[in-house]
């Protein structure tokens, strides 16, 4: 007799390669996505219907039996409704023809009932046709002409599986999950990779947009040209009402443009007696003063007057002219009234983010010349009007501006890094004081403490100094938030009157030019935002008794009131302000480190406190010395997506979250299955929000951290872009960190299996003690090579409502693990085995469970998944996705009958022999129909019945 020893590896051998479905203990999953619609002519609606044949039609062709899980989703309506939608699978009998009729034979499955949700899905066991011929994959609503968009996804175990448009299914698809292709799209589209792409961001153009530069500029001046040397006029942003409310009505209840006028035609510049100019010769920038409340964009002017800080900053958002420095120009050269705007937007469909935008100079202005949005300082200075007009061309309007953070605006004008510093933020403060803030009895509500803090700790100086003397110079911005924020401190109720007492303005974001320590004595230079009420009134302000003639002319001080430039200790601007704003220029010493890639299906796990979370993409982080990382999390802009502007259109939340990686050594390259509080490094947590951006410091560590970028629920699906920047340290052109994603080879071995409870023909369901109905629960047998830490993961589709559509909750469900009585052996209560462990029962989105368990021998694992308490539901089943990861190879699938077994030898004979005849059935079924077919068409000239055709 053999031992338990000698049994294992035998056992495992033997029933592993009997299992068909567990071949592959890590399967490489292939799949594939296309989107279409139904359209006039395309949307023909369900079988019952003698027009259902319209519908778009898809051929599949397995190359061997396979498991295919079909899903069809639909783009939802503006009310959040949607169309009954179903699929049918039927077998086709020529390879290019599409299908015109439906026999029961044909049929393989049929959504019932179509359901009024977003999705659909069904797993399907297919065999490969017999002479090669295809399913017939017909998607369709429930009714004819319901106009929707859809995409049709496949996913399978068949690596050499062909899926496609009728007629096209020529492509093999493979990867693990199937992202869904972009809007406007169609065909097939591959898995994202995840692979990192080290390179420098926001620096110069590519080869392509240079090209694109060049070729808007020559269409421009050749317009000029065939006008007879006409200044520019764009057709695509016309000087009418439709530029200024990006559409036939005023819906942002915008002031009306009487008259567009270009720079040298402004009243303003005329009286002044100055040549129109884009900048002013000097080096100096000037200022930003703000037009009409109603254009609600205060987010891009303020943006725009802390990087008119920097010179060299705002030079480079104009493409065109090439040196806008020079403006204006020399007497004679000939202004054509035409520049390209360049503005930098995260694409995560692209690697060219930079947006050229060419505009002419007509501005728009009320009935006296005055122009009715923003503008510069000095009058026949209009750099500002032209930005302006630039992005509200990108938005579709300049009713679409509103939506946007400063943060936004800096990265959209620079293509740099942008970052906030909120001083109310504990964290924050504590990195800033040196734990100072976390001593006993530190009261960090008060306003005059937490200032008092910044004053004798110099990091935040010394930060400040940092950023403004670098070189490139960082630009830098500050402002009071008199709004608390969840997690933040809040501003004392007088903080607002107290700084407009001082002169200041809550809420206003202020440039901060320079900073200097002059004799013990830390000095800032600010510009604020004109169209503010007053200026700073306090000490080092304009007129102080504090300056002495030397420092007048040391530090280029100016007393004129109206220029909105002034200066303040650093003592009054840490007791005034904050909130404080950083973007680090293009073309700093800095690595980035960018991933692109998309939440779909499986990979759309939602945030950590979901069990899906797992399911999420995962990258590596290698760290050997401590570093400071910017992790930027973005998704696409919702102006360019949705067409207008507003917080209203951002609809994922999205963040990210850093875990200590799997403390195993066999186990650090592999993708962490769950986390806690105790694990987690650092988070950025989900808000509604285009882009999410975080600085830490990490710590060199052995053990990898993971970073998981997610949205915060579930199936909520978008393509992303990952980017980690962090600083060169030796500028030797190397990342001070390895970042690589989570790969196949090296993570867990897994297996996923979809099946049901309840429903006409699937198994019972009943808890644990509920006699014969638990039995009746699928069973599962799990086999391991050797000894082997197990995750068993359990996670139910929504519970159903009376009419088959999911409900809004989740049933009460959970699982056991037993020792099985023997291999393909069914528990049942005679022959129970062994309860090893349970999982928690709960009514969620799913439940867990992570156990170590000795190599297989004689008796097999046998899991058992039920539902606790199933509110009543007629016929309609309850599905279920069950996975089981493993550091060692495995095989796991239901329970049931071994060929060859001698337990069940005359068993598998009969199977044996049925599934010949089935087979044979199938062939006869097949051949009749081929010949009832063939029949009724050579009927129908002499106007003989379908009903005759088939009698005959």
């Amino acid at each position: 007799m053999k031992t338990d020893a000698e049994l294992s590896e035998e056992t495992f051998k033997a029933l592993a390669a009997q299992h068909p479905r567990s071949r592959h203990a890590n399967p490489e999953s292939t799949g594939c996505a296309i989107e279409g619609a139904w359209t006039k002519g395309l949307a023909g609606g369900c079988p019952k219907f003698g027009s259902w044949a319209k519908n778009p039609q898809f051929h599949l062709l397995p190359s061997r039996t396979a498991q295919v899980t079909i899903e069809l989703r639909q783009q939802m309506g503006d009310d959040g409704k949607g169309f009954g939608i179903g699929f049918v699978v039927l077998k086709a009998e020529d390879a290019h023809a599409p299908k015109l009729t439906v026999t029961k034979p044909e049929m393989v499955f049929y959504t019932k009932p179509y359901k009024s949700s977003q999705r659909v899905s069904a797993t399907l066991t297919l065999m490969p046709r017999p002479a090669g011929l295809p399913y017939v994959v017909i998607p369709s609503t429930y009714e004819p002409n319901q106009f929707a968009q859809f995409s049709l996804s496949i996913e399978t175990d068949d690596p050499d599986c062909k899926f496609g448009w009728l007629g096209d299914a020529s492509r093999v698809f493979a990867g693990s999950r199937a992202p869904v292709p972009s809007a406007g799209a169609s065909g097939a589209y591959a898995q994202p990779d995840n692979e990192v792409r080290i390179a420098s961001e926001g620096k110069a153009l590519s080869k392509s947009q240079e090209a694109e530069l060049e070729r808007m500029v020559a269409d421009a001046i050749a317009w000029c040209t065939a006008n007879g040397d006409k200044p520019y006029e764009d057709a695509e942003f016309p000087a009418d009402s439709r530029s200024l409310w990006g559409g036939a009505t005023n819906k942002a209840g915008l002031p009306d443009a009487k008259v567009w006028l270009r720079p040298s035609q402004l009243p303003a510049v005329k009286e002044a007696g100055e040549r129109a100019a884009l900048f002013k010769p000097r080096a100096e920038i000037d200022g930003v003063v703000k037009g009409s409340t109603a254009l609600r964009n205060d987010w891009l002017l303020s943006a725009c007057n802390i990087v008119a800080g920097q010179k060299e900053a705002i030079d480079r958002v104009f493409l065109f002219p090439k040196n806008p420095a020079t403006r204006p120009p020399a007497e004679g050269a000939r202004d054509r009234g035409l520049y390209v705007v360049a503005f930098f937007e995260d694409d995560p469909h692209s690697d060219d983010d930079w947006k050229l935008v060419l505009v002419d100079d007509r501005i728009p202005c009320d009935g006296d010349g005055r122009p009715l949005f923003a503008r510069c300082v000095s009058a026949h200075v209009f750099w500002v009007q032209i930005v302006e007009k630039a992005f509200a061309k990108l938005s579709g309007g300049y009713a679409h501006m509103a939506g946007g953070t400063v943060l936004q605006g800096l990265e959209l004008l620079t293509g740099g890094t942008p970052k906030k510093l909120d001083l109310r933020d504990a964290d924050t403060l504590e990195t800033l004081t040196e734990g100072a803030s976390r001593a006993p009895g530190v009261d960090l509500a008060d306003e005059a403490t937490r200032a008092a803090l910044l004053r004798e700790h110099g990091a935040l100086w010394h930060e400040l100094l940092s950023a403004l003397k670098a070189s490139p110079p960082q630009v830098v911005g500050c402002v009071f938030r008199a709004k608390p924020k969840p997690g933040k401190l809040a501003a004392a109720a007088d903080d607002g009157a107290r700084l407009v007492r001082a002169g200041l303005e809550p809420e206003t974001v202020y440039c901060v030019t320079g900073g200097i320590n002059y004799d013990g004595t830390r000095l800032m230079r600010l510009r604020q935002l004109h169209g503010a009420t007053g200026e700073w009134n306090g000490r080092w302000s304009d007129g102080s008794a504090l300056w002495t003639p030397n420092m007048r002319q040391m530090l280029n001080y100016s007393d004129d009131a109206s220029d909105g430039v002034f200066w303040m200790e650093y003592d009054d601007f840490v007791a005034h302000f904050n909130k404080l704003f950083f973007c680090r220029m293009a073309g700093d010493l800095y690595t980035t480190m960018t991933v692109r890639s998309r939440w779909h299906g499986a990979t759309a796990g939602g945030g950590p406190r979901h069990v899906s979370f797992r399911t999420n993409g995962q990258w590596l982080l290698d760290i050997s010395k401590r570093t400071t990382v910017t992790v930027t999390l973005a998704v696409e802009d919702p102006r360019r997506r949705e067409g207008s502007g507003g917080k209203d259109a951002l609809g994922v939340k999205i963040g990210w979250s850093i875990f200590r990686g799997n403390a195993r050594p066999a186990d650090r390259r592999r993708r962490r299955l769950h986390g806690g509080p105790a694990e987690l490094v650092a988070a950025a947590e989900p808000r509604l929000a285009r882009k999410v951006v975080r600085t830490l410091q990490l710590e060199p560590s052995a053990i990898p951290y993971v970073l998981v970028p997610h949205t915060d629920e579930p199936a909520r699906e978008a393509a992303f872009r990952l980017v980690l920047t962090a600083d060169d340290r030796e500028d030797d052109g190397l990342p001070d960190l390895r970042v690589e994603p989570v790969r196949a080879a090296t993570d867990w071995k897994t297996t996923t299996l979809r099946a049901s409870w309840g429903g006409a023909s699937a198994a019972a369901a009943g808890p644990p003690g509920s006699g014969a109905q638990y039995w009746a629960n699928p069973q599962y047998e799990l086999l391991v090579e050797k000894q082997s830490r197990v995750f068993i993961f359990l996670e139910p589709d929504r519970a159903p409502n009376a009419d088959g559509t999911p409900s809004s909750h989740f049933p009460p469900v959970g699982f056991e693990l037993l020792e099985g009585v023997g291999p393909f052996c069914k528990l049942h209560e005679q022959a129970s085995g062994k309860r090893l462990d349970q999982s928690k029962v709960e009514a969620g989105a799913g439940v867990w469970l992570e156990k170590t368990l000795d190599a297989t021998g004689a008796k097999p694992y046998v899991v058992i998944p039920f539902v606790a308490a199933r509110a009543a539901h007629g016929e309609h089943a309850q599905a279920f996705t069950i996975t089981v990861y493993t550091d060692q190879k495995h095989s796991f699938a239901p329970v049931g009958v071994r060929p060859e077994c001698p337990i069940c030898e005359r068993m598998a004979i009969v199977l044996k022999r049925l599934a010949e005849h089935e087979a044979q059935v199938d062939e006869r079924l097949e051949h009749l129909e081929k010949h009832r077919y063939l029949l009724e068409r050579a009927c129908r000239p002499c106007g003989m019945p379908a009903g005759g055709a088939e009698r005959a």
